[in-house]
Order: structure tokens, then sequence, then C-alpha cells
């Protein structure tokens, strides 16, 4: 669950919506989490597959996916995090470890391709 200015989330939903967004990032890992605090955060982090990279620059990516999450659920996104294909961590079922992101992003151990 996503908390963010004390409504709740579904993460899966929030990660549809971009996913479905201009370029398709359907078949790539994404994990969405909250950073609570003084002020609530959400963070996204999606993988950028390598025919993607070729074809538009992160950025735009980047763009698309903050303007898909806006409209969609009425959100900001704090951060976005554009990680190499295979980097996010998952379970042996292919489940996107989202508490482990988190902690890797609050460690400042994600690594990132850009964002």
């Amino acid at each position: 669950m996503v908390i963010i200015r004390g409504k709740n989330y579904y993460p899966h939903d929030i990660e549809h919506n971009f996913s479905t967004a201009r370029y398709s990032l359907e078949n790539s890992a994404c994990a969405v989490f909250s950073l609570l605090g003084v002020e609530d955060k959400l963070i996204i982090v999606q993988e950028m597959r390598r025919e993607l990279r070729k074809k538009i620059e992160g950025d735009e990516i980047i763009s698309i996916t903050r303007q898909a999450v806006i409209l969609n659920n009425e959100i900001t996104p704090h951060d976005i995090v554009l990680s190499m294909p295979g980097k996010l961590l998952e379970t042996s079922s292919c489940k996107v470890m989202r508490t482990a992101l988190r902690t890797q992003y609050i460690d400042k151990e994600l690594e990132r391709q850009l964002g």
C-alpha cells in the first residue's frame, strides 16, 4: 500500500497507469513506493528496456511517466528512477521487491541509469 497525503493507493494501480503510457513500458519491471515523513513522497523505479533506450531519451520517459501519474492518480511523483534491465530486485516468482527497493533508495544504493 502506498500512502500519500493520508490517502491509500495500490502500487499496481499506479504502475499500470504509466506502463500503458505513450511509450509502452509494459514488459519492464517497475515499482512504486512511498517515503513517509513530514511530507509523503511517491517514488517510482522503472526498468528501461534496451530496445526502448535506443528509441527515446530517458528524460522523455521520466516526463511521460510523471504526466501519466499526475493525470490518472492526481499525485506528483517526488522522484523517478530509471534502472538498467535486470537490476530491480525480484522474488523467485518475478515479483518486484518494493520494500527492498525502498531500502536501497533510502540508503542511496539503487543503481540509476538516469533520473
